[in-house]
């Protein structure tokens, strides 16, 4: 009895010992009163009733608001200054792991809130999400999906991913002169910077704008020294980015025009470039998430193989050999595709591509001709001109080996591809005639050669493309019987099918 009461205290001390662990190991979280151009009022409301959602979710234990007011007093932190180069050993007397902080912006008749979460080691941001209201009783039904959605970034792993460092937007003198301002800059360029983070492509880099000026002057570098490969890998190695974007909004008659690029510090090169127009600061935010898209969605572009599947039909044309003596020398049919490809990418522009293409309908060639059939009239030895119509029929498997030149624009994919095909018979080739009794024949098929297109959209992981071809043998296809080799007819093909390819390893 001892002995059983003995046992389950140990274990019952062991459970404890492990909640105890637990307890202790959930992150630490500061949340900072939201800034912006609402009173700071609505910044501290909103922050705290967030702060409230985000205790219900217990993923983390948080700091006080006493706590956190108190170190913004004493180490005299800016309301707007919070990103600034010394910030980071000063929000770790806080204890905290991550920081959340906001911004808010007024526009006519509604407001926007921007709210992120750090990671207080690296002041990277983890996650973030922006929202449209008009009062806090809109906000205040908004913020448990944010503090769900900022709750689960605590188990991000940004190790593996590419660093970004982002630039504030330039502001061209027109567009400055037509309304645009610096905080309408910041405000696109922080939207663009959470929305490339939501991707989980990039992680961006700490954005401290005393940072990047101070970066700026200390290496001689002006905004338009972006164009140069040796100025683009010192703004990245100044701040350990693997890439870094660069933009500019700019006049252009009635709208503005929002020119964004991602350089790659090693080779100075653009990577991705993308401008969208927009009317008015609203119709530029509204467009932030189709950017983001449009700049991180690479992945489909860059994998070692595709595999893909598509089907369709082709026009075969038949001209009969001489061998075949008939009436009719062409035939064609219409025969249903079911294609199996796979494509080896050897870099962003080529490709070796393979096929196997099952053909539904046989191929089919039809003719007709005549024979003279003799006979005695009167004791007489006459002859009589009989028609006939014979046909041959079989079915192949082609199997192409191409070179492929792709052009991947934005969400688009334009190639051009060509190359020779071997041709399998499945089975015997079989005649069929009114004169003859049906037979079977071994044949043997030439090689052919093709040249073709695509043309395709991203669609998901993958690409819906269309594929238009057009083949022909090198040879005829001939049949072997007891008298030898006849050869029988040439093939040449139009095709068209729909089909979806995707990406399985990355480069």
């Amino acid at each position: 009895m001892n002995r059983c009461i003995k046992t389950s205290t140990i274990v019952m001390m062991f459970f404890f010992c492990i909640t105890l662990l637990a307890a202790k190991t959930k992150p630490a979280l500061a949340v900072f009163p939201f800034t912006g151009m609402n009173s700071e009022d609505d910044g501290d409301t909103i922050a705290l009733l967030l702060e409230n959602e985000l205790q219900l979710n217990k993923v983390f234990t948080i700091i006080p608001r006493g706590t956190v007011t108190n170190i913004i007093k004493e180490e005299q932190f800016q309301r707007e200054g919070w990103t600034n180069s010394d910030t980071r050993e000063n929000i770790k007397k806080l204890g905290a792991n991550f920081v959340v902080v906001g911004y808010i912006q007024r526009f006519a008749d509604h407001n926007l809130v921007l709210i992120s979460i750090l990671n207080v080691e690296t002041l990277q941001q983890i996650t973030g999400d922006y929202r449209e209201y008009r009062d806090i009783e809109d906000i205040r039904g908004l913020l448990p999906s944010i503090a769900n959605k900022l709750a689960r970034a605590a188990d991000s792993d940004t190790t593996n991913l590419l660093k970004l460092a982002i630039f504030t937007f330039d502001i061209a003198e027109l567009a400055k002169s037509s309304g645009v301002n610096e905080s309408d800059a910041e405000l696109l360029t922080q939207i663009l910077a959470t929305e490339i983070t939501n991707s989980g492509k990039y992680v961006v880099l700490p954005r401290s704008k005393d940072a990047i000026e101070k970066a700026m002057t200390e290496l001689h570098i002006q905004r338009s020294g972006f164009t140069d490969p040796n100025t683009i890998k010192a703004i990245g190695n100044a701040f350990n980015a693997d890439y870094v974007l660069e933009g500019s909004v700019r006049r252009l008659g009635r709208m503005y025009l929002f020119d964004v690029k991602i350089l790659d510090i090693e080779t100075g090169s653009q990577l991705k470039g993308e401008s969208v127009e927009y009317q008015n600061l609203e119709d530029g935010l509204k467009l932030m998430p189709r950017l983001a898209y449009l700049l991180t969605d690479n992945a489909w572009k860059n994998k070692w193989l595709y595999f893909g599947v598509r089907g369709g039909g082709s026009i075969r044309f038949y001209t009969l050999s001489d061998d075949i003596k008939g009436e009719v020398d062409d035939h064609l049919n219409i025969t249903y595709e079911a294609v199996i490809q796979a494509a080896f990418q050897i870099n962003k522009l080529f490709a070796i591509q393979t096929e196997a293409i099952f053909g539904f309908t046989n191929d089919f060639v039809g003719y007709s001709g005549y024979e003279q059939v003799p006979y005695v009239a009167n004791g007489e030895n006459k002859y009589s001109t009989r028609n006939y119509t014979a046909s041959f029929d079989s079915m192949t498997l082609m199997i192409p080996i191409l070179a492929k030149v792709m052009f991947r624009p934005r969400i688009f994919l334009f190639s051009a591809l060509g190359g020779i095909y071997f041709t399998v018979p499945l089975g015997k080739m079989n005649y069929t005639g009114d004169v003859y009794e049906t037979r079977e024949f071994e044949f043997s098929v030439p090689i052919g050669y093709t040249v073709g297109i695509n043309l395709g959209i991203k669609l998901g992981p993958g690409v819906l493309f269309a594929d238009a071809r057009y083949a022909a043998d090198i040879g005829n296809m001939s049949i072997k019987d007891d008298t030898g080799i006849l050869q029988v007819y040439n093939r040449k093909m139009v095709s068209i099918s729909l089909g979806y390819t995707i990406g399985l390893i990355n480069r």
